[in-house]
């Protein structure tokens, strides 16, 4: 489904929150306390807005220095909504390398990711309820996370 609407998701998404969920993903985002250097898992990326928010404030924090290698990891099961995600993280000035996309599961993350590649942060946004199992999932995510890391995730009923 979300490869069919991936051109139109973030008009879908602007109509459908009548343009609050820029205002709850800034928020999900300072929620975080990023600090310099940190490195974050954006699990149901989509097309990166949460992503490139993360750079953004990564950067700010930084005083504007350049991200690291893998600063910010998008994991997303669409290959539409990651094309358009890469294609916006261009666009917002970043480099690939900084903001990878890559296609994968939430729930099975060490098919995507090396098992000894660990983040001090992931956030989902908007994208949890489309998880089958989300209990499997959360433990996908905890094996990708280092002691004290911070989990965000932002869902509407």
């Amino acid at each position: 489904m979300f490869d069919a609407i991936a051109p139109r998701y973030d008009l879908i998404n602007s109509f459908l929150s009548l343009g609050m969920h820029s205002w709850w993903r800034r928020r999900m985002v300072a929620a975080l306390k990023l600090q310099p250097g940190d490195t974050v898992l954006d699990l149901g990326t989509g097309t990166a807005d949460v992503a490139i928010e993360v750079a953004r404030s990564l950067k700010k924090r930084g005083g504007g220095k350049s991200l690291a290698v893998d600063a910010v990891v998008g994991v997303d099961p669409s290959n539409n909504m990651l094309a358009h995600g890469r294609e916006k993280v261009a666009a917002a000035g970043f480099p690939a390398e900084s903001v990878r996309l890559v296609q994968g599961d939430a729930q099975d993350l060490s098919s995507t990711l090396a098992a000894s590649v660990h983040f001090d942060a992931a956030t989902m946004a908007f994208a949890i309820r489309n998880v089958p199992d989300r209990l499997k999932a959360l433990k996908s995510i905890a094996s990708h996370l280092k002691p004290g890391a911070r989990l965000a995730i932002l869902a509407l009923r």
